[in-house]
């Protein structure tokens, strides 16, 4: 689902069925999210803008510009389970994640 606030306490604002999912296919994906990689912020974080923390600005309607951030994922280990429909996500990261 997509939520207005980007996390499981927004609003939804769409859903849609999602294929199952094989190890080999998260093997490849968990790569290209490890390491030293660049990430835009949600709307509703706690990043000052301004001034003003950005979730502020969400929750009264309003949008901050946040640009993309360097971030580290040290480790990053995904479980398939229930016939590809869950997944079971470790991060292991650095500050500002």
């Amino acid at each position: 689902a997509t939520t207005d606030t980007d996390d499981a306490e927004g609003n939804v604002l769409s859903r849609r069925e999602v294929p199952p999912i094989s190890e080999a296919d998260v093997q490849r994906l968990t790569a290209r999210f490890t390491g030293r990689i660049c990430q835009v912020p949600p709307q509703y974080s706690a990043i000052k803008k301004q001034g003003e923390r950005a979730y502020a600005v969400a929750r009264r309607g309003g949008s901050a510009e946040l640009e993309a951030r360097p971030i580290v994922i040290h480790d990053l280990t995904v479980a398939v389970s229930h016939a590809g429909q869950c997944l079971d996500i470790g991060v292991h990261c650095g500050p500002g994640t």
